[in-house]
């Protein structure tokens, strides 16, 4: 016996209602975007659902959760009244007992399904709002992430500009423009390792103070390549010093520089160590993979067993010395040179006026220029016995005083003989050799 209240839609039961809402929930879940970008934001608390939607059922289900029976009727005219009238007797004396429990049961479990849906109701309201919430952050996300792609694709385009404008300034760039950039990436590069320039020597021992009133020049390596020259002019100046040393001794290049004398050792295979305490300079020189120690020279020489160097070599740093630490140093390599080690310092030579006031004055850490007798004969008092002098770099015949032609069968006494006498003679005193370099050999001690 089917029992409804008047009224009541054609399967409208509790299990047609709860799939109507299922169905209800993934045609709203799966809305298209398109008609949310149109409608107007609002907050999740100011979010209305469609009035045919979760709400219509609820409230459908408010009305209709208690069950009524349904009156009994009957077709027939004239009986018809009758019949009906006493089937609801016999319902309510026969089966009224029967049916109660039963439609309470029902009453009861359509309450609780109400009460599941007032429940969801509020739930509900809220996720559409996160739902919403999170299209609209979707939507911003995926606006980023285009804006995004389209910068880094400009600045693709930027870096292969500026690459290909580097290129063509590396083609077209001076090279002593070149050569002064240089000093300034080995800086950056030092910077990087932790040899910062200006710092104390990170072994060795702390940096000796420069003396009083000599200037330590800021930028060294960026200097030496202006006025110096190139590493491969100086190497060909220097390549004759490679015939003093010879394996298996150690040979070490004190102030080595840009280390161009330890290139030309390891090119003839003869073991070398650098000695520089210019940070700078020894980031310059590890980019070669020379072996440069960052230590001040004096720290590093006393630190070394006695006699147990091959060679010590010098370039341009003794002139940088005063003289009590120039007979400190000297004393230092002769104790330190093995039997037949040798020494070699070279230095600028101030009897050629050249040399004296382009090359030494030029530079403002230099201290005292240093005659090549006094070279010798300090080298001579701290033990030196073999001791001598190498010149070299001599000035260019175009840089000399030049002689005139002398006159067809000209006399001693004739004036052009006596003016290219006065000149050959201020050549050889003022436009001489550049350099020297002290050249001494520590000899075997003989008994008796």
């Amino acid at each position: 016996m089917a029992v409804a209240s008047p009224g009541r839609p054609e399967g409208a039961d509790p299990e047609t209602i709860l799939a109507e809402l299922r169905r209800e929930l993934r045609t709203q879940g799966a809305s298209p975007a398109s008609s949310e970008a149109t409608a107007p934001e609002r907050s999740p608390a100011e979010t209305q659902l469609p009035q045919n939607g979760f709400l219509s059922h609820v409230r459908e289900m408010q009305a209709l959760w208690a069950i009524q029976p349904r009156p009994f009727s009957s077709r027939l005219p004239v009986v018809g009244p009758l019949i009906a009238r006493l089937r609801s007797l016999w319902n309510e004396v026969a089966t009224r007992w029967y049916l109660q429990p039963i439609l309470q049961q029902q009453v009861d479990f359509n309450a609780s399904v109400v009460r599941m849906a007032q429940y969801l109701e509020p739930l509900l309201r809220v996720l559409e709002g996160e739902t919403r919430a999170l299209r609209l952050e979707a939507r911003e996300y995926d606006q980023a992430n285009l804006a995004f792609t389209r910068r880094f694709a400009q600045l693709e385009l930027v870096m292969q500009s500026l690459t290909s404008t580097i290129e063509q300034l590396q083609r077209t760039a001076d090279p002593e423009q070149r050569m002064l950039l240089e000093p300034r990436l080995a800086r950056l590069e030092a910077t990087f390792r932790g040899i910062a320039p200006g710092q104390p020597p990170a072994s060795g021992g702390a940096q000796e103070p420069p003396p009083d009133g000599q200037v330590v020049l800021p930028d060294y390596l960026a200097f030496e390549q202006r006025f110096r020259g190139p590493t491969e002019q100086v190497k060909e100046n220097q390549r004759p010093y490679v015939d003093y040393f010879s394996p298996p001794g150690l040979v070490v290049d004190l102030g080595c520089g840009r280390g161009e004398f330890l290139e030309l050792l390891r090119e003839a295979g003869i073991p070398a160590r650098g000695v520089e305490s210019n940070g700078e300079m020894v980031a310059y020189c590890r980019e070669r993979a020379l072996d440069v120690e960052h230590a001040d020279l004096f720290t590093f020489l006393a630190a070394q067993t006695e006699e147990s160097l091959g060679g010590v070599f010098l370039a341009q740093v003794i002139e940088h010395l005063p003289p009590p630490k120039l007979l400190e140093l000297l004393h230092l390599c002769y104790q330190k040179l093995s039997p037949g080690g040798v020494l070699v310092a070279e230095t600028i030579n101030p009897m050629c006026v050249v040399a004296l006031v382009s090359h030494f004055t030029i530079d403002l850490s230099h201290c005292k220029p240093i005659h090549p007798e006094t070279a010798l004969f300090l080298a001579q008092a701290v033990g030196f016995a073999d001791a001598r002098l190498h010149y070299t770099s001599p000035v260019p015949e175009r840089g000399r005083l030049q002689p005139i032609e002398p006159a067809p069968q000209a006399g001693a006494g004739d004036w052009r003989t006596v003016f290219n006498e006065n000149v050959r003679k201020l050549n050889d005193l003022l436009y001489t050799y550049q350099d020297y370099a002290l050249v001494a050999r520590k000899l075997p001690e003989t008994s008796g």
